[in-house]
């Protein structure tokens, strides 16, 4: 199945961003993160469909992700 995802987060996956990804039918957000290489540290949350999501949350063919990184200063 297909799903967008989107990430202004750019300097740990560049092709990530406005991208179509093919994932399988079942699969967790968590588990979909752990494929693609991002770590829960350095993500704040997600949105699924505009609504922030659970780790555990599964995914369905057309979801629109969009990973919101960590943010940090000083």
């Amino acid at each position: 199945m297909e799903i967008t995802v989107n990430t202004p987060i750019t300097h740990l996956r560049p092709d990530l961003r406005n991208a179509t990804v093919e994932v399988a039918e079942g699969k967790t957000l968590r588990e979909f993160m752990k494929d693609v290489s991002l770590s829960d540290y350095s993500i704040e949350y997600v949105l699924i469909n505009k609504k922030k999501a659970e780790m555990t949350q599964q995914l369905k063919s057309g979801d629109d992700l969009f990973f919101i990184p960590m943010m940090a200063g000083g």
